[in-house]
């Protein structure tokens, strides 16, 4: 351990304080400018319905802990529930994002009163983020080292970003480092209490995130690291992997708690739409045939070792994970995710002075000032995570890798603090760096969300090499509204990939098709002009088919005259619009289809072939709607065009692939039943 430039322990405390109350000034003050993004609002629902119901088989993608805290405010106001039958809705992602939808726009509901409130109580993570983190700090490293960690996180733009949003990622974040600084207080002097509180906290973070698994092989290499480093002998060494063991064991049974003991998902027996069994065969089917999925899942479920929800969930992460969604990196569409995303990520969102710092850490010399332990504490939990990610598919935003960021603003303060201790050029460096951190974040509020820094940009410029969560979360439909008014625009066409309802906020423009489920309302004409505001996740292409058929692919070279919130867009002009009328078309015959009003379908179908002839889905769309006439002729013909072209690209198509052969597979049994075949 080092100590340098400690000051009192009173005023040391007073200081970080005022560091952790600007930090939640921050983030409260950043999202009152946003609209929902694009879960919290299912989450929120889903929260509600816990308390309500006991119902985890709603949005089982993520554990429970976060949404029912994000409830609790709205259980106490007495805000309505969501409608329909406690335990009897769909548990499908498309009912669940539907509930939601209803229960804030369609219920007669205050919407921003029921956000704020859910996101107040989801800065509770934040809170015990900076908290953990200085007082983690302080003990590896000493005080001046957790100042400069706190005002490295207090001034990070992503944990700004996240940090009161009704999500997982900020809490696993939070969670996870108190679950470390838990097991290294256990390990320095190790107490019944101790061992308990590690339990707990390991506990938590199992409840918040799926990614909250990889607290296991953390812990477990810092109790063979523990064990290694013991001067006893025999099974006295044995000790932190003994310790290890129990706080596993406590942390599964807290699990079990939030869940409420209780292996079903769903209350009185109700049944998953789609049962766990048959969830794994689709998985299987696109292409995941990992060991955690085809193996260890179903013996987990057989053995009831944890609960059903929460296997529900891991294999959905699992089966988006592998081969991935299509990430957008560097202007450029990829059909899977690539092992170099997260790093060059890292470099784009962090600010430049900490990235600066970061240089430093090769001039301190730990062994010396540190020893290896605390470093220890410090590189393993950034080295699993990251490392869980670069081999991962889910390239969707540096937000998965957000739980490594508090423990390198440690190891940069501890950097910056010994710096500072040294004379000369060192010490204004430290201080340079700091501030330059600083001065970048303040610069970029209230759009934490799009933050890259001045080297690609800045927020403004981030779409062009990054989407999704990294840029475009579906959040900046209120500054849309202001800039509309400001430049008095009232006749315009929106392309809006997110969540909220826009016209609850004032933007009355026309729709345009944001992604694969269309635009509300009729057909897309095949050329528009005027004033056409687009969701930057909508023209990255992540959400269509393969990176050619992206029908705005024609917008990533434009240049578009303003850019509102980081997120949307602004073109002026005419433009041909054949491809996204396609898609428009593709889309109303789905949502006939589900309907059963088959032979609009049908039509709907061919209409949006016409304009797009290479189209998976169009063809998808096809053989489903000739499947529900009987005409299982046309239907086969369909599936096997849908196959064939997606074979020819399996890399973009393992979703669609996968839909097909089950459409045939379908059909062999309808002919086998003697069913009409057109």
């Amino acid at each position: 351990m080092f100590v340098t430039e400690d000051p009192s322990r009173r005023r040391t405390l007073l200081i970080a304080l005022s560091f952790v109350v600007i930090y939640l000034l921050q983030i409260l003050l950043a999202v009152g400018h946003q609209s929902q993004t694009n879960d919290e609002g299912y989450h929120l629902a889903a929260g509600y319905r816990y308390w309500q119901c006991g119902d985890f088989g709603i949005n089982p993608e993520h554990p429970p802990l976060v949404k029912l805290l994000a409830a609790v405010p709205l259980r106490l106001l007495h805000v309505p529930a969501p409608d329909g039958a406690c335990g009897k809705e769909p548990t499908t992602k498309d009912a669940g994002y539907g509930m939601s939808y209803h229960w804030y726009y369609e219920q007669g509901l205050d919407p921003e009163r029921m956000m704020r409130w859910g996101r107040i109580a989801a800065a509770t993570f934040s809170l015990m983020l900076a908290v953990t983190s200085f007082f983690f700090a302080r003990a590896l490293f000493g005080s001046a080292a957790a100042l400069f960690t706190l005002a490295l996180l207090v001034f990070e733009p992503t944990l700004l970003a996240h940090g009161a949003l009704i999500t997982t990622d900020s809490a696993v974040t939070a969670c996870m480092i108190l679950s470390v600084f838990a097991f290294y207080s256990y390990a320095q002097q190790p107490t019944f209490v101790r061992l308990l509180l590690a339990g707990i906290s390991i506990g938590l973070t199992l409840a918040v995130k799926h990614s909250g698994m990889l607290l296991l092989p953390i812990l477990l290499l810092l109790a063979i690291a523990e064990a290694w480093q013991r001067r006893d002998t025999g099974r006295a060494r044995l000790r932190p992997l003994l310790a290890y063991m129990a706080i596993v064991t406590i942390g599964v049974a807290v699990l079990w708690t939030v869940y409420d003991w209780r292996f079903a998902p769903r209350p009185g027996g109700v049944a998953m739409t789609l049962p766990l069994a048959q969830f794994i065969s689709n998985v299987e089917q696109q292409g995941n045939d990992s060991f955690l999925v085809a193996q260890a899942i179903p013996l987990i479920a057989r053995l009831h070792l944890l609960p059903e929800a929460y296997l529900y969930g891991f294999v959905d992460v699992l089966s988006i994970s592998h081969p991935g969604q299509p990430p957008f990196l560097l202007g450029k569409l990829y059909p899977h995710g690539q092992w170099f995303y997260f790093p060059i990520t890292f470099m784009i969102k962090s600010t430049l002075g900490f990235l600066a710092l970061g240089l430093c850490v090769v001039l301190v010399p730990w062994r010396r000032l540190a020893g290896g332990r605390p470093l220890l504490y410090v590189l393993t939990p950034c080295t699993v995570v990251l490392g869980a990610a670069m081999t991962s598919g889910l390239n969707i935003g540096y937000r998965h890798v957000l739980p490594m960021v508090p423990f390198l603003c440690v190891l940069l303060g501890a950097t910056a603090a010994w710096m500072l201790s040294r004379k000369g050029a060192l010490r204004v460096t430290a201080i340079i760096l700091s501030l330059v951190h600083i001065a970048s974040s303040l610069l970029t509020f209230p759009d934490y969300i799009p933050y890259s820094n001045e080297a690609w940009g800045g927020p403004s410029r981030t779409y062009r090499v990054l989407t999704d969560a990294n840029a475009d979360w579906g959040q900046s439909i209120k500054e849309l509204k202001t800039y509309l008014d400001r430049h008095s625009i009232n006749d315009c066409w929106l392309a809006y990939d997110g969540v909220t309802a826009p016209e609850y906020y004032g933007v009355h423009c026309r729709r345009l098709p944001p992604n694969g489920y269309g635009a509300p309302g009729g057909p897309t004409p095949k050329m528009v002009s005027g004033t056409l505001l687009i969701s930057a996740m909508t023209i990255s292409g992540i959400e269509w088919e393969n990176a050619e058929l992206n029908p705005y692919r024609a917008f990533l070279t434009d240049t578009p005259t303003d850019v509102v919130g980081g997120s949307i867009l602004v073109f002026q002009g005419a433009y041909d619009m054949t491809g996204v009328a396609a898609v428009q078309h593709i889309a109303i015959a789905n949502r006939l289809a589900g309907e059963r009003q088959f032979a609009e379908a049908k039509t709907e179908a061919q209409s949006g072939l016409a304009l797009m002839p290479a189209s998976v889905r169009g063809y998808l769309a096809l053989g489903n709607a000739c499947a529900g006439l009987q005409q299982t002729a046309s239907a086969r013909q369909a599936f096997e065009s849908a196959l064939h072209l997606g074979q020819a690209m399996p890399a973009w198509y393992p979703n669609e692939i996968a839909r097909a052969q089950r459409g045939l597979q379908a059909l062999l049994g309808v002919e086998s039943s003697g069913a009409p075949t057109s």
